[in-house]
């Protein structure tokens, strides 16, 4: 069984299908923020369709933009 904190989302999904996810799907965020578990954001998409999507160059620069705008700025000590 899986143990992460990531199974939120799968667990929100479930709800609003009314059914287990399929074997070998995955969840995928529309709006790409792992954050939004809102039944209208998640959609169930089959593994291989959800590793193409989530390894595409252009999603995998997305999500690091939004990972760097949510971080605070570290300042550099000038001394």
């Amino acid at each position: 069984m899986r143990d992460r904190k990531t199974d939120g989302h799968r667990a929100a999904a479930s709800r609003a299908l009314e059914r287990p996810i399929k074997p070998g799907h995955d969840v995928d965020h529309l709006n790409e923020n792992k954050d939004d578990n809102a039944p209208a954001n998640l959609h169930e998409i089959p593994h291989g369709e959800h590793s193409r999507l989530t390894q595409s160059p252009g999603r995998r620069s997305l999500r690091k933009l939004q990972i760097a705008l949510a971080m605070p700025r570290q300042r550099k000590k000038l001394y």
